[in-house]
């Protein structure tokens, strides 16, 4: 892609080559927009690195609890101020806080 050099004329093939793709395999997402927070980290883990199932810990619940709590207020927020729509993003870090 030329996108750097030449701005938004530059990216237009990429462009094109990546809507091509989607055209003949549209996008199949991990799990449904609506399922519990757990049930989705359940589903990445099993669908994307192959692991057999997912135990939380008494920590990671609570962990968890907190975390969809601080998500429901920023999406209240978000929607209270014309923003909706939004799902959950996760990131990966290693034990040692890289990715």
């Amino acid at each position: 892609s030329e996108e750097f050099a030449k701005g938004g004329a530059g990216g237009l093939e990429l462009a094109e080559d990546v809507l091509g793709i989607l055209v003949k395999r549209p996008v199949r997402f991990t799990y449904p927009d609506g399922a519990p927070v757990a049930d989705k980290v359940r589903a990445v883990c099993k669908n994307i690195y192959g692991a057999a199932d997912v135990a939380f810990s008494a920590a990671a619940k609570k962990q968890l609890a907190e975390s969809v709590r601080m998500y429901l207020g920023l999406k209240r927020y978000l929607e209270e101020n014309g923003y909706a729509g939004y799902t959950v993003h996760f990131e990966e870090f290693g034990a040692d806080g890289r990715f």
